[in-house]
């Protein structure tokens, strides 16, 4: 079990540091750090998230991320697992309570993670209950809500429960759909605009199932 916390907080940790990576080079000035767009994103699967690779990551990129990025991340049961990595690495080895302090409130010197288990907020508690007839059109107009009255989270991440049978097309649309307006350089994002800073948008599949990734109308071949 600890090393699956390690792994799974490692992928979460891997696009967080890829947000603060570029953020160190390209920062708008004062503590609003400019986020990446998709060009160049970082994918960590469980392939490399070991801890070697963890403990590679500079302690200045793991700061920038711990201290200035806010994650707002939606999910049922299946989704906990990210939450076990993140909230468990901090007591891993000495000194991770520190480096890897994180909060579920707004705290100085703790990465702010915005846990919503079962959900507050919106029709659905995860992606797999949003795929419906007219679910998707909803959930977007229900996070352009959410962005536009939290403006300090820049990670927005939702669950799959279970991304196997459902449509992964109307799911990467309406993503993008919110990239092109809340991510960098989007349409709704800057001065007098309905949101001052953009948000990053980590894409997330859910759980695999063993043989039923791969073929017509599964979720890779989706994508």
């Amino acid at each position: 079990m600890r090393t699956i916390m390690r792994a799974v907080f490692g992928i979460t940790l891997g696009a967080l540091v890829a947000c603060a990576l570029v953020s160190c080079s390209s920062s708008s000035g004062g503590d609003n750090p400019v986020l990446p767009d998709q060009q160049g994103a970082t994918i960590a699967d469980q392939a490399i998230a070991t801890e070697a690779a963890l403990r590679s990551i500079p302690t200045t990129y793991i700061n920038a991320a711990r201290n200035n990025f806010e994650v707002a991340y939606w999910h049922t049961s299946h989704g906990t697992h990210v939450t076990y990595g993140v909230f468990g690495l901090e007591q891993f080895r000495a000194g991770d309570s520190t480096l890897f302090s994180v909060s579920s409130n707004d705290e100085a010197g703790s990465l702010y993670f915005r846990d919503y288990y079962g959900n507050t907020d919106y029709s659905w508690a995860d992606l797999s209950q949003t795929d419906t007839a007219n679910g998707w059109a909803t959930w977007v107009d229900q996070c352009r809500t959410w962005l536009e009255a939290n403006q300090s989270t820049d990670i927005f991440m939702w669950s799959w429960c279970d991304i196997a049978g459902h449509n992964v097309s109307n799911y990467l649309a309406s993503m993008q759909t919110l990239i092109n307006e809340y991510g960098v350089g989007g349409t709704k994002v800057g001065s007098g605009r309905a949101r001052a800073k953009p948000a990053t948008f980590i894409f997330m599949t859910g759980h695999g199932n063993p043989g039923d990734n791969l073929g017509s109308g599964r979720p890779r071949d989706q994508a």
